[in-house]
């Protein structure tokens, strides 16, 4: 999925949406060896989640902190990013975000903040990237349903 993000076709979406702010060929991340990395004493789990904005999402897990990095999966205080999202990958997101929740932590750093966020609370930024979704499914479908009749 990333290295499709990065083709020719992809950066002329992306620079529309952040002009003269992109390399013309950006690098692509590859894969860790293992899912476990030691940095600065912590052991951080990196974890294989489902749908978010993009199909296939990974997080970082510092248990011995309370702590999740879920990159695109949860939202602070932003608009998520619904583009070219259907239903069927809206609905898998919200389970992705239930996933996130079973894990039970206190503090998450979501991938995409607000700098003016009031804070980092796991509980609070779960239930609002959840509501999102799901307000912006429920308006997808009036809005499809409104253009259904009109169409009559």
């Amino acid at each position: 999925m990333l290295a499709e993000q990065a083709t020719p076709e992809w950066m002329q979406i992306w620079n529309s949406f952040f002009p003269d702010q992109l390399f013309e060929k950006p690098t692509v991340p590859v894969a860790l060896d293992k899912r476990e990395l030691e940095v600065e004493g912590h052991t951080l789990h990196v974890l294989k989640l489902g749908q978010s904005d993009v199909a296939d999402s990974t997080a970082v897990h510092v248990p011995d902190l309370d702590t999740l990095l879920p990159g695109d999966v949860i939202y602070n205080g932003i608009h998520c990013w619904m583009y070219q999202s259907d239903h069927a990958q809206r609905m898998d997101w919200i389970e992705t975000v239930n996933e996130v929740e079973k894990l039970g932590v206190k503090t998450i750093i979501a991938g995409h903040t607000d700098p003016a966020a009031p804070d980092s609370d796991a509980a609070r930024l779960i239930e609002a990237t959840r509501q999102y979704i799901m307000t912006s499914t429920r308006r997808s479908r009036r809005v499809a349903a409104v253009r259904r009749s009109s169409r009559r």
